[in-house]
């Protein structure tokens, strides 16, 4: 297990290589208004724990969602634009609720490797500068 202070330094590190990579999206959350804590602590090597228990690592998680959201890597959500849930009743609104949450999945998925072609197609412009 790492001590409190290498795990900050290993966090500290990540959130670096992401900055430097500006590949943020890999670690969104499906709502895509926080980052996946399970996905980067173990990216990190460590318990998504650490993320609760660590006052420094607490402080730069909410600062670099801060910074993200400012970018426009990660959305706020406000509570008036979260509808009620709505529980499936029958058979054929199951399938169709599994349906629909499928194709949003694909098309989460298309926006963000359209995203990362954007992103690599951008920095070959720079590169031609």
């Amino acid at each position: 297990m790492k001590s409190g202070d290498q795990t900050f330094l290993t966090f500290q590190q990540f959130v670096s290589l992401r900055d430097k990579q500006g590949d943020w999206l890999s670690f969104v959350d499906r709502s895509s208004s926080r980052l996946n804590r399970t996905k980067i602590a173990r990216e990190c090597g460590f318990g998504r724990g650490v993320f609760f228990q660590n006052e420094k690592i607490k402080a730069l998680l909410a600062s670099t969602e801060a910074r993200l959201k400012e970018n426009e890597i990660l959305y706020s959500i406000s509570k008036d634009m979260i509808s009620p849930v709505l529980i499936p009743s029958n058979q054929s609104e199951i399938d169709l609720l599994r349906a629909t949450e499928h194709e949003l999945m694909l098309l989460c998925q298309s926006i963000s490797d359209t995203r990362d072609w954007l992103t690599e197609f951008v920095s070959k412009i720079n590169e031609l500068d």
